[in-house]
């Protein structure tokens, strides 16, 4: 093992989110048997479900929740594993990264993994924003490689003095042929009714506010069609959600809020669109899954969403209700021939573009040429 390179991965956990997942995608599809994964929890929480993965990948131990005490302990791992580069994702992890190898606790290469676009409006966490602007000087003093996943993320990031110099883009993948063929039920047909669903957490930067008001919209023009909405604090206990609905006025009957989805086959067998109606996104993964699950799709133009779908007339303005009200209505009338022809152009552009085979070996070849 001596002779292999070493790789540390370093990210806050492995909950069921955007970057978990992606780095969990690459690690189980890594090609380079020459390269040997380490993997460091700042808080060691674990939620991703069929946690398989290749030998030549090893989680160092960590303290369940103690992200702090677990900082110190990165430093004797460090020390230990003797990695010849850190992958360090999301800001927190980058900027712990760097710092060590500032401070010359580090000496190896550092690869930053930035996986958003406008993090200073978000503020979720005064950590998480304090180390984001902290990390353009980083960039350039303690920082080898910055990895966007989206074009958008990478502009965003350098407007405000990140590297321009260190940045290079590999678009998140996707394993299709581990996606379930679906029992293609055509619920406009048996039930008379189009069933619109939606899934992601509840934030503001979801904009649930438009997506309830273009609901709102097609309630009011007598289309039959009804709504499932799922994801993390997508339920009857969300006050805040309840009350965007009944101002509106749409009825429980219309609209199911279902709460986290974990069998992704189940949902989307449900359902005959899935529109995302973010204001703020960088790659947006379920949109990737909703395709690959041969789904019709509208999405708001956020991030990379519009390069996912071969036909950009089924992308709609952001905090547009009135546009994505229409297309809404307009989906229900296609026919079947174009229902057909949309979800499979849609799928093969994808495949061609974000196949985890693809993102994988750009990714090794990233992280080798940061050896020294």
């Amino acid at each position: 093992m001596e002779n292999r390179l070493k790789l540390l991965h370093v990210i806050r956990s492995f909950r069921n989110g955007g970057a978990e997942n992606q780095l969990f995608r690459l690690l189980k599809h890594n090609k380079n048997k020459d390269i040997v994964h380490y993997v460091f929890l700042l808080e060691n929480v674990i939620s991703i479900p069929d946690f398989d993965l290749p030998e030549n990948v090893h989680f160092l131990f960590s303290f369940r929740k103690l992200w702090l005490l677990n900082i110190v302990l990165l430093v004797f791992q460090i020390i230990q594993v003797r990695p010849s580069t850190i992958s360090a994702w999301m800001y927190l992890s980058c900027t712990l990264a760097s710092v060590l190898k500032y401070l010359h606790f580090y000496k190896g290469s550092v690869v930053w993994n930035i996986r958003s676009t406008d993090f200073v409006k978000k503020g979720i966490n005064p950590i998480t924003v304090f180390c984001a602007k902290a990390m353009p000087r980083l960039s350039i003093k303690a920082c080898d490689l910055i990895l966007y996943n989206s074009q958008a993320s990478r502009l965003e990031h350098e407007r405000i003095g990140y590297a321009k110099f260190r940045g290079n883009i590999i678009a998140n993948g996707l394993d299709f042929e581990s996606i379930p063929t679906l029992s293609n039920k055509n619920y406009k047909k048996e039930k008379n009714e189009f069933v619109v669903g939606s899934l992601g957490r509840f934030n503001e930067y979801k904009d649930y506010e438009t997506l309830c008001r273009s609901m709102a919209l097609c309630l009011s023009s007598k289309c039959n069609i009804s709504f499932i909405l799922g994801g993390y604090g997508i339920d009857k206990h969300n006050h805040e959600l309840v009350s965007i609905l009944n101002k509106y006025g749409i009825p429980d009957m219309k609209c199911r809020l279902i709460g986290p989805v974990l069998e992704k086959k189940e949902f989307f067998d449900q359902i005959d669109l899935f529109v995302l109606h973010s204001r703020s996104e960088s790659f947006p993964n379920v949109l990737l899954e909703a395709i690959a699950f041969k789904k019709l799709c509208v999405t708001t133009d956020v991030g990379c969403a519009k390069e996912l779908l071969n036909d950009t007339d089924d992308v709609v303005e952001v905090q547009n209700p009135n546009q994505m009200a229409e297309k809404f209505v307009e989906m229900i009338n296609i026919g079947d021939d174009a229902v057909k022809h949309k979800v499979e152009t849609n799928y093969k552009n994808a495949y061609s573009l974000y196949n985890v085979d693809l993102t994988v070996s750009k990714y090794e070849e990233y992280i080798l040429s940061t050896l020294k």
